[in-house]
Parts: structure tokens; C-alpha cells; sequence
């Protein structure tokens, strides 16, 4: 499966009204609390939204940079 997810760091590129958003979730409870953030996040913003969940992407995927920035933790 191809992805689009991520940017490509190699290019230098600003957010702009082209831009897309990209968040990977970790740890969600199922499909409910999924497509509850889901809907939550494209009430917030009228950017084009990929949300996936890292859990469904194998480890061996190389086309996924794991190295992601983590902006917030459940306590």
C-alpha cells in the first residue's frame, strides 16, 4: 500500500494553503474512538486530514519514517 504520509524532508517547503495534515495515532481503544478523533479533527480544520493509526503499519514498512515528533501523551 503507498503512502503519502509524512513530508519529505529533503525538500524545503512552508505550510501553505496546499498544505495537508498528517498525525499518527497510537493506542486508541477500537474504530469507535478512531472515527471520534477523526471527526473531532476535521470539525477543527479545513486541511486534508490523514490519520492513521501506527499500530497497522509493519514495522519492516520502509516507505514510513518512525521518526515522528510526539506533541501529546495520554496521562
Amino acid at each position: 500500500m503507498e503512502s503519502d504520509f509524512g513530508v519529505d524532508l529533503d525538500c524545503v517547503r512552508t505550510f501553505s494553503e496546499i498544505s495537508d495534515i498528517d498525525i499518527a495515532l497510537e493506542g486508541l481503544s477500537g474504530p469507535e474512538e478512531y472515527f471520534a478523533i477523526l471527526g473531532d479533527a476535521m470539525f477543527m480544520t479545513s486541511f486534508p486530514l490523514d490519520i492513521i493509526e501506527l499500530e497497522m503499519i509493519p514495522s519492516d514498512n520502509d516507505k514510513f519514517d518512525r521518526g515522528l515528533s510526539i506533541i501529546y501523551t495520554r496521562k
